[in-house]
């Protein structure tokens, strides 16, 4: 079954999307902070245009089986990385606070 302009397009919004959050998970485990936030930046701005492309698709009905299911991974994977963020940040806060407090000493 062929896709139509619009499933088209939604499939190339996941497609990026999931190119961003392996990229963001791939920068995450190399901890370069300037990857991070290149990575992080292409994810978020992939996210804001595959949200712009399902705002063509009236309640997901138009919407094929495939793309639905990867649209779900693609989603449980932004909320994944954006956890493993949150986690660095917190990591990044203790280790911060703790050089501080020695140097302080």
């Amino acid at each position: 079954m062929a896709f139509t302009p619009i499933q088209s397009e939604i499939q190339n919004a996941i497609d990026q999307a999931e190119r961003c959050a392996a990229a963001t998970g791939e920068a995450l485990l190399l901890g370069d902070p300037e990857s991070v936030h290149a990575a992080t930046r292409e994810l978020h701005d992939s996210a804001h245009a595959l949200a712009l492309a399902l705002r063509g698709v009236g309640g997901g009905a138009d919407l094929m089986t495939s793309l639905r299911d990867r649209l779900v991974i693609v989603a449980r994977d932004i909320g994944v990385q954006r956890e493993a963020l949150l986690r660095r940040s917190a990591v990044v806060d203790r280790v911060h606070d703790a050089l501080a407090a020695v140097a302080r000493q």
